[in-house]
């Protein structure tokens, strides 16, 4: 059983959803820019596989905490840093089921951008 939390929320894990998460976004960007933002939207940030990958990063953040006991007074700095991590990615639910289904006027007022 450990063996099986370690490949899916170790290091190795962490670093590899850090780099698909990285070339997922910079691909989500080249696609709003040909496609559209409608298609980014459905084809990357909005699809299962991408939120299972950022809920399998956010396991192993967890995990590598509790591994590597960053409660400890001396690590508090990589605990900051992991936590600050975990709380932009327990505010991207809250963000994407609320504040994106509101329809938004643009500054000139003329536009308006519903996902």
């Amino acid at each position: 059983m450990k063996k099986v939390f370690e490949m899916l929320l170790g290091r190795r894990a962490a670093l590899l959803y850090l780099a698909v998460f990285a070339i997922a976004v910079g691909a989500a960007t080249f696609v709003e820019n040909d496609f559209g933002t409608d298609t980014a939207q459905k084809v990357v940030y909005r699809a299962t596989w991408f939120e299972t990958l950022l809920f399998l990063f956010g396991g192993s953040l967890v995990y590598n905490i509790i591994q590597f006991k960053l409660i400890q007074r001396r690590r508090w700095t990589v605990l900051i840093f992991h936590g600050a991590m975990l709380v932009i990615l327990l505010g991207w639910p809250s963000l994407d089921f609320t504040v994106l289904k509101a329809p938004c006027t643009s500054v000139k007022g003329i536009r308006r951008i519903t996902f």
